[in-house]
């Protein structure tokens, strides 16, 4: 069979390409209602400062997890190329960047509010290892685990102490 020409070959495709616009277009016109219906469902979704509070439930929620970009998208109804540029443009910070601040605060308020191991607490905040977490924590907050632990309790000691001694 011969082969038809580029011309020829050219004028199929925007023939085809005209019937299936015409196809979309119907089936448009024909769920209309439905598909109006849904939009205006989904419209409260669609804000970016809506998709970014569930990504940052999302990540508050499984911080002693694994987690992924894919994970939370999916969680907030985005693709995770978007997701990644939203976080860029919203918060400066990658998504790994988000999660590891994340789970550095609430490491924090657990070294404060708890006697519990380092080991465990990292463990807690989404980090598997010890060694990796105290460093990550140094880096962030310019001390060990241990020394902001002693730091912070030092502290509240001596705030304690002049305390007692105003009342005296």
């Amino acid at each position: 069979t011969p082969k038809p020409s580029s011309a020829a070959s050219d004028v199929y495709k925007r023939q085809i390409r005209g019937i299936l616009l015409q196809l979309l277009s119907l089936a448009c016109r024909r769920h209309e209602a439905a598909l109006r219906e849904q939009a205006a469902r989904h419209r409260g979704h669609s804000s970016r400062r809506d998709a970014l509070q569930r990504v940052l439930h999302y990540v508050r929620e499984h911080l002693g997890e694994e987690m992924s970009l894919n994970d939370a998208a999916a969680a907030a109804m985005l693709s995770p190329n978007y997701l990644a540029h939203l976080l860029k443009k919203q918060t400066q910070r990658t998504f790994t960047e988000l999660v590891t601040e994340r789970r550095l605060e609430r490491a924090r308020e657990l070294l404060l509010a708890s006697d519990g191991r380092i080991a465990d607490i990292a463990r807690q905040c989404g980090f598997a290892d010890a060694v990796y977490f105290s460093r990550r924590f140094r880096q962030h907050m310019g001390l060990t685990p241990r020394e902001f632990r002693a730091q912070s309790m030092a502290c509240l000691l001596y705030t304690s102490d002049a305390a007692d001694e105003g009342l005296g």
